[in-house]
């Protein structure tokens, strides 16, 4: 039998590992789809890393920015059952000293909308919840990996509508797949930087 000082040294190595790992993130009281959200994060580097690879996923669509230039965009189509992740090497956009990565993600997925006339999604893309995911895959980066010290602003100026609901025709005579139309409204959407009023992520 193990002492009891053994175990709880045990279980607070498993704590502290399990608070380093990256989580999904999202905006606290993020309202239903479509929504956009930008996400940020600031690391500081010693120096220019030979690679930083990183695995990058969103429900729904993410682009990826490092120091405001556009590095990646995705997942490719998933499915619930077999989410797709972007594995991205993100060294060649870094450089010594402070660094911002940007994230845009949105989401017009409806789960459960059958009404193609309610339905802003493409009918191919699939929905848990609107969220964000980066994980460095060399511990010695895990500061960057996404959890509760990113910083999450909502883009109230940017939605989608539905397409079905534009054709003027009957149900039977109309069908429409594609993305949604989307809707910028120039008044509420801030560029990109310190405009934007940004709050901690939740999990």
């Amino acid at each position: 039998m193990r002492p009891l000082w053994l175990i709880l040294f045990l279980l607070g190595l498993a704590t502290s590992a399990s608070a380093q790992e990256a989580k999904w993130i999202t905006s606290p009281g993020v309202s239903a789809a479509p929504v956009v959200l930008h996400f940020r994060k600031h690391i500081t580097l010693e120096k220019t890393p030979a690679h930083m690879w990183v695995d990058v996923s969103a429900d729904n669509r993410f682009l990826l920015y490092v120091d405001g230039q556009r590095v990646a965009s995705g997942p490719a189509t998933s499915d619930l059952a077999h989410w797709r992740y972007a594995r991205i090497d993100i060294a060649p956009w870094l450089k010594a000293g402070s660094n911002a990565i940007n994230a845009t993600v949105w989401n017009f997925v409806l789960p459960g909308e059958d009404d193609l006339k309610k339905q802003t999604g493409p009918l191919s893309q699939q929905s848990a919840g609107t969220g964000f995911y980066l994980r460095a895959e060399d511990s010695a980066y895990s500061g960057l990996d996404s959890g509760p010290d990113w910083q999450v602003a909502p883009d109230s100026g940017h939605k989608a509508t539905s397409g079905m609901a534009q054709i003027d025709t009957p149900d039977w005579l109309g069908y429409y797949v594609a993305g949604a139309p989307e809707i910028i409204d120039a008044r509420q959407t801030k560029p990109a930087g310190k405009q934007r009023r940004y709050l901690r992520a939740g999990t």
